[in-house]
């Protein structure tokens, strides 16, 4: 997923920052989903 960082031109760009706002809150949905699972909450 690393290529995502670098869309639009990379961090120095409003895109560049939207990709890298975007990949943190998947991984945190992703990561917290997981968590949900694991506790036996979903």
């Amino acid at each position: 997923m690393g290529h995502l960082f670098f869309l639009g031109g990379g961090a120095d760009s409003v895109v560049g920052y939207t990709s890298i706002a975007l990949a943190f809150v998947l991984t945190i949905v992703i990561f917290a989903y997981s968590i949900g699972i694991v506790s036996g909450f979903l």
